[in-house]
């Protein structure tokens, strides 16, 4: 039973150092505008309003290099990314307009 239990343990820190080494892969691969966009599941337009907008910032989320070309440090976007996933803002319930409302309930339509 224990020879068992040794096993599984063995197999699982071997997936885990698996998974390791593809997270290290992922996160080289995230240093480019097209390549954040795609790991923020964004536009490439709307990265350029990160950058414009204060919400990715210079040499916090990304840096230029010899060339003044933004080169994007994978560290700051995956906490960028885990911080949007936890900073979620509930939306607030529909408005419906007074008129189309009574028209709504003048039709017996649920409204709500």
């Amino acid at each position: 039973m224990f020879e068992e239990l040794e096993n599984v343990l063995i197999d699982i820190k071997n997936e885990l150092s698996l998974m390791r080494q593809l997270f290290v892969l992922t996160m080289d691969s995230i240093t480019t505008k097209k390549q954040v966009a795609k790991f923020l599941c964004v536009s490439t337009k709307t990265i350029d309003n990160y950058i414009t907008d204060g919400r990715f910032q210079k040499n916090v989320h990304y840096f230029l290099d010899h060339n003044d070309v933004i080169v994007f440090i994978p560290e700051s976007i995956l906490m960028y990314k885990k911080e949007r996933k936890n900073n979620k803002i509930e939306k607030s319930p529909q408005q419906i307009h007074p008129i189309s409302n009574k028209f709504l309930q003048n039709k017996g339509m649920k409204v709500g």
